[in-house]
């Protein structure tokens, strides 16, 4: 009985230290290791793309320049940038994967802890669900590069008067609202897909995909086709 005491503690360690975890500390280390995989790289990025941006000034392409700034902070705050300036598309597409790469081993440990938490005995509650959810999201979010905007205008066309809106909740879930439609509010989930650019939506039995360029999107939902939308920046 001895023998086995020393490993008896350590199952006992391990099992006080899962108790204990919880979706905001696994967020939190999150954020930290997450910050840690990419200083350098976003070193590097304002480095080069101010070395660019120099030139562009140089130039006379001061317009150019200023698009560029901008668009450096938004890659930097892990925002994707679906139109880069063309001097600075090379050096872009470089940090992009390198970020990736450098988030896959940090995303992949937070995520398996998150799934060590959905083994507790008995299950979880539904608030915990709730939680471990939205802690998923912005982890899994690193992936597509960027905050996918919450709010957004639907349109019926791509240069259409507002039709309705849509909702992207950040635990998942989404609300599209047409008042004038056959169905005037549709509830569903979300995620993200494998393409940084596109996002699932599951209304039903129905999966409706999103394209994302920038401030719009099209959303392709089978049984009616393409509609178009926009960020919202009303709200």
């Amino acid at each position: 009985m001895n023998k086995c005491l020393p490993a008896f503690l350590l199952l006992a360690a391990a099992a006080t230290v899962t108790r204990a975890d919880s979706p905001d500390a696994i967020l939190k280390d999150y954020r930290t290791r997450a910050a840690e995989a990419t200083r350098r790289l976003d070193e590097t990025l304002e480095k080069q793309g101010a070395a660019i941006i120099a030139s562009l000034v140089s130039s006379g392409d001061t317009a150019g320049a200023a698009a560029a700034t901008a668009q450096i902070k938004q890659l930097a705050a892990g925002d994707a940038v679906t139109a880069p300036h063309s001097a600075m598309a090379k050096l872009f597409e470089q940090y992009a994967t390198a970020r990736s790469t450098a988030l896959q081993p940090v995303q992949a440990a937070a995520i398996a802890r998150l799934d060590s938490l959905l083994k507790v005995a008995g299950g979880p509650k539904l608030d915990d669900l709730a939680a471990l959810t939205k802690v998923r999201v912005e982890i899994e979010a690193g992936k597509v590069r960027g905050k996918v905007p919450e709010r957004w205008t639907y349109h019926a066309s791509e240069t259409g008067p507002k039709a309705g809106s849509l909702v992207l909740r950040p635990d998942s879930t989404f609300e599209l609202a047409i008042p004038r439609s056959s169905t005037p509010i549709a509830t569903g989930t979300w995620r993200t897909s494998e393409k940084s650019n596109s996002l699932l939506l599951s209304f039903q039995k129905e999966e409706w995909i999103v394209i994302l360029t920038g401030d719009t999107a099209t959303i392709e939902r089978p049984t009616i086709g393409v509609r178009w939308l926009r960020v919202d920046k009303g709200r």
